[in-house]
């Protein structure tokens, strides 16, 4: 009995002296989770030109037809003078990000290690076209003149912009690759705003929208 008493007797003070240590052994600044969110989001308000932010660029293509009919007496003879078609192609880039304005500082929670951040919806911010490496074809209409295959020409380079940036929406709304990009750039950019704010080894983890998450260990 009495090797009993003292064996939980021995037990009890073990673990005492546990709790003890544990609360002795230094547990590493505390962090104010306001803060971290406060200082996360002036970073990447701050980062942005003009309040939108880009994160990433997407090599596109884009081809562009342009028809200019003409008709001789339409309400009567209805005589077709022919179909003068411009076919223009062309490469170029167009930048995606978001719009600083759209992210509200409660889309940022931070919980203990664990910082998690809601991405606004991606936009295109820019869509620039490569005229050095435009392709042209065109067909005049039998009856039409040289004069017309310019003016198609024109119609269709002016209007260059405007299709490469339906490519680029396109792109945003059926890939989730330019979601992950924007991801990886907000996270170079917060790193040594939650090393500064002492958290430990800290795990950062995007809401990419439709049930996609994105998280990593941010030890690098």
């Amino acid at each position: 009995m009495r090797g009993i008493v003292r064996s939980v007797l021995i037990l009890v003070g073990v673990i005492a002296a546990v709790i003890g240590a544990y609360r002795a052994f230094p547990r590493g600044p505390v962090v104010n989770a306001r803060e971290v969110q406060q200082q996360i989001y002036t970073t990447v308000v701050s980062e942005a030109s003009a309040s939108f932010l880009v994160t990433g660029r997407l090599d596109v293509n884009t081809t562009l037809v342009v028809d200019d009919t003409r008709v001789l007496f339409p309400n009567t003879l209805g005589l077709s003078l022919g179909t003068t078609r411009a076919t223009v192609r062309v490469p170029g880039v167009v930048s995606y990000g978001f719009d600083v304005t759209e992210l509200e500082p409660e889309m940022i929670r931070v919980t203990d290690d664990v910082v998690e951040i809601e991405l606004p919806l991606l936009r295109v911010y820019s869509a620039e076209p490569d005229l050095a490496r435009m392709e042209v074809e065109t067909d005049v209409g039998w009856a039409r003149l040289p004069s017309s295959a310019r003016a198609a020409e024109r119609t269709a380079v002016a209007h260059l912009g405007d299709g490469l940036r339906r490519q680029g929406e396109a792109h945003l709304r059926d890939s989730a690759q330019p979601r992950i990009n924007t991801a990886r750039a907000l996270q170079a950019m917060v790193t040594p705003v939650l090393t500064a704010a002492g958290m430990h080894e800290p795990r950062i983890r995007f809401l990419l929208g439709e049930g996609i998450l994105l998280e990593d260990t941010l030890t690098r």
